[in-house]
């Protein structure tokens, strides 16, 4: 997201309303957000426009599995600048089962202080 617009229309996804929250900067650089159905929409936007943030979900392939993929995420959000840095690493990791759903694959991913975590088990 650009931060240098000081208006910005963004569609919330807290929940499915799907609300149309136009976000703006004043002089002070105080951030204003029109549109929301609830509270969780302001926290979004602001949110959203200072520091967006996501959780990432991918797969990795574990040794000794019979081809079946391992299901990872974040165990937290992490910046939308370091997604793509995440799945990169991601892509070479390669785990032994058995794995317990919510095991800690990678901690400290991208120096994020955030694990990827098995989502699934496999024996």
């Amino acid at each position: 997201m650009d931060n240098n617009l000081t208006n910005q229309e963004i569609i919330c996804t807290v929940c499915p309303s799907g609300c149309h929250l136009h976000v703006n900067i004043t002089g002070n650089s105080e951030i204003s957000i029109v549109g929301n159905g609830c509270k969780r929409g302001t926290n979004y936007g602001i949110t959203e426009f200072t520091n967006p943030v996501r959780n990432v979900t991918t797969s990795i392939w574990p040794e000794g599995a019979n081809s079946i993929l391992l299901s990872v995420k974040t165990a937290a959000p992490i910046p939308t600048s370091k997604i793509f840095p995440i799945l990169h690493e991601l892509k070479n990791v390669r785990v032994t089962a058995p794995i317990k759903i919510g095991q800690i694959i990678v901690s400290n991913i991208c120096d994020t202080g955030i694990n990827i975590v098995a989502t699934r088990n496999i024996k």
